[in-house]
């Protein structure tokens, strides 16, 4: 094998070991994210657009502090990654909201039930936008 397989092999083994942190750190946050969604809602009886939220916005921190210490391992410009993480999250949200509008306003269907099922979707939408956007190695690039 020679050096620039070697090179492109050792990227795409890189690229595979974000990916698996990426899903493993998420599978924690959709647990933060899904576990307070249920005490908040199912439990206290907050109304579920705010229980959706806190959620949501608990689990953003959680995430990114993961991905910057564990997955990604980046030491600079944290608050534009911060805000760039946020930013993706939000729209992770805003698919959330909308589907359970959708399918627990509108359909009838349990909110606790549509908030799980939205998840894999958001997950998928979230790794390419922040692996495109707030982790690449260029970041500092962008203004």
């Amino acid at each position: 094998m020679n050096d620039k397989s070697r090179s492109v092999f050792a990227e795409a083994k890189e690229e595979i070991r974000k990916f698996v942190s990426y899903f493993f750190i998420g599978i924690s946050a959709a647990i933060v994210d899904f576990g307070l969604f249920f005490v908040l809602h199912d439990i206290m009886d907050v109304q579920y657009l705010v229980a959706n939220l806190v959620s949501v916005v608990v689990s953003i921190v959680y995430a990114f502090t993961l991905n910057v210490v564990y997955n990604f391992r980046v030491t600079t410009h944290l608050v534009k990654r911060f805000i760039s993480y946020s930013s993706i999250s939000f729209i992770g949200m805003f698919i959330s909201l909308g589907l359970l509008y959708m399918f627990h306003d509108r359909v009838g269907l349990d909110a606790t039930f549509v908030k799980a099922a939205s998840l894999p979707l958001i997950f998928f939408v979230q790794f390419g936008l922040n692996r495109m956007v707030t982790f690449r190695s260029n970041f500092a690039a962008s203004k």
